[in-house]
């Protein structure tokens, strides 16, 4: 969904001029922005709050075997509110769930990756052979997410 689309769904629903809503939503975020310039922390509540997080200088070995440097500086990180972390944390457990009915054992909890026996790791879906990263070729590293 685009900002457009988001501004005309809340102007029907509200009953007034597209340019009305479009005016506030402009106007917060601009709001949002000066905050987060000014280096605070911003929380809006049920939405979420986002903060500025320091990051140390790291060096980086590119695969031409060049060393990069990148400086130290900041990243803005955006912590979603617990609504949506909860909605997140169900479509998971969801799937999780259902892998288990079908009797596909999760080997690896952070990458997702699954196996149907004991002895080689297969994708559930097509039961191609996973690669040494835990990625099946045609689905990738979430086989029980296949891509449409």
């Amino acid at each position: 969904m685009t900002l457009n689309q988001i501004i005309n769904a809340v102007s029907k629903r509200m009953m007034v001029h597209p340019s009305f809503v479009q005016g506030i939503v402009q106007e917060t975020m601009e709001e949002i922005v000066r905050c987060l310039d000014a280096g605070q922390e911003l929380k809006i509540r049920g939405l979420g709050r986002w903060r500025w997080r320091p990051i140390k200088q790291e060096k980086i070995k590119t695969w031409t075997g060049e060393t990069l440097v990148v400086p130290e500086g900041r990243k803005l990180k955006f912590y979603p509110a617990r609504p949506f972390r909860s909605r997140r944390c169900n479509v998971v457990e969801k799937q999780e769930e259902g892998m288990t009915k079908l009797g596909v054992q999760l080997d690896d909890q952070k990458t997702k990756t699954a196996s149907t026996d004991g002895k080689g790791r297969t994708c559930p879906l097509c039961k191609r052979a996973l690669d040494d990263f835990g990625a099946c070729p045609e689905h990738g590293t979430e086989p029980f997410e296949p891509s449409k």
